[in-house]
């Protein structure tokens, strides 16, 4: 299958996907929009940016907190909800996934269904943010020691990388398999910890989705931009976008109604292994 086929078979698997996220926040009545760069494909191509593959939405801390508490009603559905504190997984936001598919996306990594990212939109004050500044590195170094230490390797895969002569592959799994899984459960703590700056900070007039991987590089949005929902057109449905969708694809993007070059408009994820059919 070619990247661009493979393309066409992730967005079809999550146009249902997507109506049964919205249906789902409806029946919650859970605020959210759409993000990145699900949010320029909403604005400039009224769908999906033609070689994206992925979706991306934002929730208000509180109704993000409301959307994990709901995981045990979907036990009996075709999908599910997944955050951090599931075995396996290690990302800092929850995915909605189709029960009824496999991807693996690295080696090592828990098998998920095809997925929507839900990313927290948190209130914005210095005070609160100023230990995520001051620390940032400690906890984005706590977030890849719990992920690496979670993976779990098999031994024929040990093996293979052995006789393939990967040995950055072998390095890793051995450090994935004792230093980083014997420091995970105190990264854990130190996560935790963080966490909390996030959750309690007080309501401001400017938010945020903090970014781990580089604090200077987040984004502080004015709050007014998400005081509702705009609803607009998405391939053969509408979906939510902030209100104040113009001013923040701007600050984000720049002159995001202009086309990238040629040679960017690819898609971006990992998919080691998929199955758009059953979860394996």
């Amino acid at each position: 299958m070619s990247p661009q086929e493979e393309c066409e078979r992730f967005k079809a698997a999550l146009r249902p996907l997507f109506k049964a996220f919205i249906a789902f926040c409806e029946e919650h009545q859970l605020t959210w929009y759409c993000a990145y760069g699900t949010a320029i494909g909403v604005a400039r191509h009224q769908g999906f940016i033609p070689w994206d593959d992925d979706i991306d939405v934002y929730m208000p801390r509180e109704d993000y907190q409301k959307f994990l508490s709901l995981k045990s009603s979907l036990k009996d559905t075709n999908y599910e909800i997944i955050d951090w504190e599931d075995k396996g997984y290690y990302l800092y936001f929850a995915k909605f996934c189709d029960r009824n598919s496999t991807l693996i996306e690295r080696e090592g990594e828990r098998p998920m269904g095809i997925y929507i990212d839900v990313f927290t939109l948190d209130y914005y004050h210095s005070e609160y943010s100023r230990p995520l500044q001051k620390h940032n590195t400690l906890y984005r170094n706590a977030w890849i020691v719990y992920a690496h230490g979670i993976r779990r390797h098999s031994w024929s895969a040990f093996a293979q990388s052995i006789s393939q002569g990967r040995i950055g592959r072998v390095g890793l799994i051995a450090l994935d398999a004792t230093i980083f899984r014997l420091f995970r459960w105190p990264a854990k703590q130190i996560i935790k910890k963080f966490l909390k700056y996030l959750v309690k900070t007080p309501k401001s007039d400017k938010m945020w989705q903090y970014n781990i991987i580089d604090f200077y590089s987040n984004k502080i949005y004015d709050a007014a931009w998400f005081d509702h929902g705009v609803e607009m057109p998405f391939e053969d449905f509408t979906v939510m976008m902030p209100c104040g969708y113009d001013p923040y694809l701007t600050l984000q993007y720049g002159n995001y109604m202009q086309l990238p070059p040629e040679d960017k408009r690819m898609p971006h994820h990992n998919h080691l292994f998929v199955d758009f059919e059953k979860r394996i």
